[in-house]
């Protein structure tokens, strides 16, 4: 019969833990800003390198303590404020199982970008809990605009827009066009 190939080895460092899950030393870290404090997050997984903008989990930790954040290495629920990653593994699967929100790293340039932590928004998550989803639906529309906040650019404008479907897009447009006429009229 055939042999077997074996396996190719797989880059396991101190106490026998795979290197894609060994904990980042932030320690040396210098914090810029305080954005994210009092935040703990856990980084389930960072990109594949797979083109673009990349980053490890050991790089998005690093984002997180340089603006005050916390992170573990592991899910504990009542103490992981934010689940963060950017793609779709087996231990994001087990986490969804549990309904957790995952929110994709996304969500933590825009908290940074915009100098504060961001309410969560359905763009930003590749899962949403039974509770988020609840408290969503309070706050904003079925597209993911906010009720009580403006739209913050021209990008998520687009990225609203993306998610109109064709027949809500006709009645979207028949609405501006008889709001504009009543304007008119009333002028």
């Amino acid at each position: 019969g055939r042999v077997k190939a074996a396996p190719p080895p797989r880059a396991v460092g101190e106490g026998g833990v795979i290197a894609a899950y060994r904990d980042t030393d932030t320690s040396a870290v210098r914090q810029e800003s305080s954005i994210l404090m009092g935040k703990t997050f856990y980084v389930v997984n960072g990109d594949l390198g797979l083109g673009g903008v990349n980053y490890t989990k050991p790089e998005l930790e690093r984002i997180i303590a340089r603006h005050g954040g916390r992170k573990v290495q592991n899910y504990k629920p009542g103490v992981v404020d934010y689940v963060v990653a950017a793609h779709m593994d087996v231990k994001v699967r087990n986490l969804i199982k549990m309904n957790v929100d995952i929110l994709n790293y996304d969500y933590v340039w825009e908290s940074i970008d915009s100098g504060q932590l961001q309410h969560k928004k359905p763009m930003h998550l590749m899962f949403c809990s039974d509770e988020t989803r609840r408290e969503l639906e309070l706050t904003m529309d079925r597209y993911g605009d906010h009720y009580f906040e403006p739209i913050a650019s021209i990008q998520d404008m687009q990225k609203l827009l993306a998610q109109v479907d064709d027949e809500a897009a006709s009645a979207l447009a028949q609405d501006l066009v008889e709001a504009v006429h009543t304007e008119l009229i009333n002028a």
